[in-house]
């Protein structure tokens, strides 16, 4: 319409007049302020349910510290205030031969990223390496002087799992050349004076053109951050 009607509300009338014309006639009513309150949408039959299940892994009723999920298998690594490492599978159910214990707490815990090996730190400075071979965990390695009894805060693996940094909570820094069974020997040491916090790989590191199987060969090894407890972060490379 080249002349559209002007709506106008009549004080104290829900009907409108077009033009505003004395002798027009009324129409449909005009929603009231009140009639504009929020409603609750209509429910959609194809709108998708979530749905959670409990199902507790057994922790005997100990405070959980750390959780840590196995990027190869469907296995979750449950670290608590007991001095146990307790394993769950994707459903809740505990492995129960799959136990680590000790009489301090883990304080860290990190899964190699193409083999079921898991690094424990934990709070008097041991690391120590395990590895599900044939339905069994076994110990693949243990030290508990390189980190002079400092509670280990940060462990981490390579993409290539061939390197494992960790971090204590006396600042020091370190790196580690792993085998194919997951054990591993010292290389580099990076020594600070504050609390080590976090870390993370740097995959902006990787040779330009390279892809996933340059990222994951026995051939490289990405350069990495670590950050400390006084405010500072660091770039190292191993």
């Amino acid at each position: 319409l080249l002349n559209p009607p002007v709506l106008r509300l009549r004080r104290g009338s829900s009907r409108w007049s077009p033009g505003g014309s004395r002798g027009a006639k009324r129409c449909a009513p005009v929603l009231r302020s009140r009639d504009l309150r929020a409603r609750p949408a209509a429910p959609n039959a194809s709108a998708m349910t979530s749905i959670f299940i409990a199902t507790p892994c057994k922790a005997d009723q100990a405070k959980v510290l750390h959780v840590s999920w196995c990027p190869t298998e469907p296995i979750v690594a449950v670290a608590t205030a007991n001095g146990q490492v307790s394993f769950c599978d994707e459903e809740g159910a505990s492995h129960e031969g799959w136990v680590i214990e000790r009489r301090v707490n883990a304080g860290c815990l990190a899964w190699q990223t193409k083999n079921r090996v898991i690094a424990v730190g934990w709070e008097d400075g041991q690391i120590s390496i395990h590895a599900f071979s044939g339905g069994r965990l076994d110990m693949v390695y243990s030290n508990d002087k390189d980190h002079a009894r400092a509670s280990l805060r940060l462990l981490m693996w390579n993409p290539a799992s061939s390197r494992l940094v960790s971090g204590d909570s006396n600042g020091l820094v370190r790196v580690w050349k792993a085998d194919a069974r997951g054990a591993v020997a010292p290389y580099k040491y990076y020594p600070k004076k504050s609390s080590i916090t976090a870390g993370v790989f740097s995959f902006s590191s990787l040779p330009q053109g390279s892809g996933k199987s340059y990222l994951y060969g026995k051939a490289f090894s990405p350069a990495f951050f670590f950050g400390t407890e006084e405010g500072k972060v660091f770039y190292a490379d191993d």
